[in-house]
């Protein structure tokens, strides 16, 4: 039986900006008993990888920050087990019901994502994938961790090409339709109706969430109206939220309306 810890990692360091904490905020109100665990470059996965990964080490030494973070995030899943969450990903349903597999996404055809995923610690796809960053990388084409872990997929369960609207159910791995996790691509635009009864995530694509119809859905938490919200929030939550609405009244009738009286 599947035991993914409930925890969730993500990798950072540094002072976070308004949109982050915003999104790390969105996975405790939807998670709350699950450890939120940053990944520095304090941490003792830090300090191993800069030991034992050459890679590693030459993206520190150039500045390369991205290759870094998923090195490190391949190996929290593989050492400790849990789900990893990039911090350009809002969660906005409990993510208690994906929890019997070990779970990753497609967010397009043939593209098998790592913004977010869960795993049971040692798990062959995880190990592949780190051996990869480990012992290859420097003499290979690709280091994108979207093609690195769609290759390694691929080769271990006997898949040509995966479909963005189709389920994959393996023995140890369910990877999840693009509706779960990336419901709109990096090339379009974000709109309420990309949303389903399935999705889990948003995954803003980091630069994408500056559009105007971003900013005001992640301010405006009550367009969730199919999943289980919050009706009223804790002063803090509604501070930060308030940090994404641009017009005063708006932010006014937001605090009226959702803080906990």
């Amino acid at each position: 039986m599947t035991k993914i810890p409930h925890q969730i990692f993500y990798v950072w360091d540094g002072d976070k900006s308004n949109f982050v904490q915003s999104c790390i905020v969105s996975w405790k109100i939807f998670n709350p008993d699950y450890k939120i665990i940053e990944i520095n470059n304090k941490h003792r996965l830090y300090k191993k990888a800069m030991k034992n990964n050459a890679f590693f080490r030459y993206c520190a030494e150039k500045k390369i920050f991205a290759p870094m973070a998923d090195v490190l995030r391949l190996m929290a899943l593989y050492e400790y087990g849990g789900v990893y969450c990039d911090v350009d990903i809002q969660i906005i349903k409990p993510l208690e019901t994906l929890m019997h597999s070990n779970f990753i996404g497609i967010e397009d055809t043939n593209k098998v994502n790592a913004a977010i995923m869960g795993f049971e610690r040692k798990h062959p796809l995880i190990k592949a994938a780190l051996d990869y960053y480990t012992n290859d990388v420097m003499k290979a084409d690709n280091f994108i961790i979207p093609v690195v872990i769609n290759e390694i997929a691929q080769k271990l369960y006997g898949e040509e090409k995966y479909l963005p609207n189709k389920k994959y159910i393996y023995k140890d791995l369910t990877i999840y339709p693009r509706e779960y996790f990336y419901p709109f691509y990096f090339n379009e635009k974000f709109n309420l109706n990309c949303l389903t009864p399935n999705t889990y995530s948003i995954h803003w694509w980091r630069g994408s969430w500056s559009n105007k119809d971003t900013v005001e859905y992640l301010s405006n938490r009550t367009n969730m109206q199919e999943q289980p919200t919050i009706k009223y929030y804790p002063k803090w939550i509604v501070r930060l939220i308030c940090c994404f609405i641009p017009l005063k009244k708006h932010r006014k009738e937001f605090r009226q309306k959702h803080l906990k009286k």
